[in-house]
């Protein structure tokens, strides 16, 4: 009997069978390192719908993230739909307006400039799953090889954040010197890994 052919793989299979884009199944959703031409669209929609107009990064910002560092930029999927994304740069010792806007491969800091999610599934406990897969799988996996010096996580959130971002591990610094907006941000910190 004569195999059936096999249809042409989606832009996700061929993706999934790229070393760099390895993915992995929680539940329902699909994680993966973020593409560039097949995935800038998506994130911008995203980070459309989960940030205010004066704390949105730019097309040529998260183009430069995903181009320098997109190894450490992930997306969860739901089918071939992405529904929410982690960015993030490395920096040397901490936080500032400059470090933000570079990736500084050899840095010992994790800079986790955005964790969205699309407007349609807030509140439901998305977001726990991507930050939790993000920390505890995702970046075990990809930075003993890629960023070996990174020794913690850091970010920064508005106050009212503080228990999301406290239950995954971060302390709370207190006041950022950073600045985007009116409201104080907080500066937040997790080792890495977790245990040290």
């Amino acid at each position: 009997m004569a195999a059936l052919p096999q249809p042409a793989p989606t832009k996700s299979e061929q993706a999934e069978k790229s070393p760099e884009t390895e993915r992995c199944d929680v539940g329902q959703l699909t994680f993966r390192t973020i593409q560039q031409e097949m995935d800038l669209d998506e994130v911008m929609r995203i980070e459309g719908e989960a940030f205010p107009s004066n704390e949105q990064a730019n097309r040529e910002r998260v183009s430069f993230r995903i181009q320098q560092a997109g190894d450490v930029f992930m997306g969860a999927f739901l089918g071939e739909r992405m529904v929410a994304f982690v960015a993030s740069t490395i920096a040397h010792d901490r936080l500032t307006q400059e470090s933000l806007q570079n990736h500084d491969p050899q840095g010992n800091v994790l800079c986790l400039h955005s964790i969205a999610v699309e407007a349609a599934r807030r509140r439901k406990g998305l977001g726990d799953r991507v930050l939790d897969y993000y920390l505890n799988h995702f970046l075990p996996a990809v930075l003993p090889a890629h960023y070996p010096n990174v020794r913690e996580v850091r970010l920064i959130a508005k106050e009212h954040l503080s228990h999301f971002y406290q239950k995954h591990g971060f302390r709370d610094e207190g006041p950022s010197e950073v600045h985007f907006g009116e409201p104080v941000w907080r500066d937040f910190v997790r080792p890495f890994p977790l245990n040290t």
